[in-house]
Order: C-alpha cells, then sequence, then structure tokens
C-alpha cells in the first residue's frame, strides 16, 4: 500500500505510516505457484492516504491482505538542496 500512496502523492510530499495491518489467510509452500500482489488507493487527501492491498494466487484465493494509513506531514518541492 505504501508503494501505492506515494506514487499518487504530488512531488516532493513527504509522508509517513500511522498505522498498518496485516492478515495471513493462508500458508504459502512450494506448490502454491506464482502470487499476485496488488494494491489500491482508498483514500488520498491533503493530510492523509489509506491502501489496500492483498496477495492473490493464479485462482483468486487469497493468502494475505492488508491496510495502511499514513500521515502526510511535509512538502519539500519548495526546500533549497
Amino acid at each position: 500500500p505504501g508503494c501505492a500512496v506515494n506514487a499518487v502523492m504530488p512531488h516532493g510530499k513527504v509522508l509517513t505510516p500511522r498505522e498498518m495491518k496485516t492478515h495471513f489467510t493462508r500458508a504459502v509452500t512450494c506448490k502454491t505457484g506464482t502470487l499476485t500482489c496488488s494494491s489500491a488507493i482508498v483514500h488520498a487527501g491533503a493530510r492523509t492516504a489509506t491502501a489496500e492491498g492483498r496477495i492473490v494466487d493464479a485462482e483468486g484465493k487469497v493468502y494475505a491482505n492488508g491496510s495502511a494509513t499514513f500521515i502526510v506531514f511535509r512538502d519539500t518541492s519548495q526546500e533549497e538542496s
């Protein structure tokens, strides 16, 4: 979820996690096969951002899902190097 949020934030915005939750719903074994990770933005505002993510196999079975909330606390785009 963090990469998804970072990708939609304007250049120079700094964010930090406020809360992160991960739920492991199924064991991953050598027989599991290829897993796919995806994430989606739930909210991207001026002060907070929230995203969800999940890991699924080729049949769509969920192996893990999670969510994260971030605080957007600084804009570095105007700072001098």
